[in-house]
């Protein structure tokens, strides 16, 4: 169908973006205030666009895009219902075509592309986070065990000397540093 040829087309578009706008501003705990607008914008573009040419895998795409631009679960589920409210209040006698179940398809396709890229990043903080735990984890086994052997030579040998190069040579070998040097007063 071509939208453009409505009654009022660039009123709803602007009505919609200004709608989107506010309830962006409403919950933008993660968005900077110079993206709202441009969010808004693009949120309005893509339904109009999927209004006109029905398109699953663009809207869910879009749907990843909010997610990567940083709205949280709270903006997309109230910008859906603003969606909701908007068509039922600005549009419901406009178009010809069941658009109830055109909203809820775009919706349905937005959110599952939202929580497939949510998901995914929370897998990939997840296995950052485990990564860093790991390399802490085996740096502080590392540290504990040339303690352990310091301690050891500290016991095998009487001689201060033996026992000073043994303990700078175990650092400085576990360790890879550039200088070790122990001061005694």
């Amino acid at each position: 169908m071509k939208l453009e040829l409505l009654p009022h087309w660039n009123d709803l578009r602007s009505t919609l973006k200004a709608s989107f706008r506010e309830t962006l501003f409403a919950s933008r705990a993660f968005l900077r205030p110079s993206d709202i607008g441009r969010l808004a914008d693009l949120e309005a573009d893509a339904f109009f666009e999927f209004l006109s040419r029905p398109d699953q895998q663009k809207a869910s795409d879009h749907g990843a895009y909010l997610c990567a631009a940083g709205l949280g679960d709270e903006a997309v589920l109230r910008a859906g219902q603003a969606l909701r409210e908007f068509c039922f209040a600005q549009l419901n006698h406009a178009l010809p075509i069941d658009l109830l179940e055109e909203v809820e398809a775009y919706n349905r396709a937005v959110l599952q592309g939202y929580w497939r890229a949510r998901e995914a990043n929370i897998l990939e903080e997840q296995e950052r986070i485990r990564s860093a735990l790991q390399h802490t984890l085996h740096r502080y086994t590392l540290q504990i065990e040339t303690a352990a052997e310091v301690a050891r030579a500290a016991i095998s040998t009487l001689d201060l000397g033996v026992l000073l190069t043994t303990a700078v040579d175990l650092i400085d070998e576990r360790f890879g540093l550039d200088y070790v040097g122990i001061y005694l007063l």
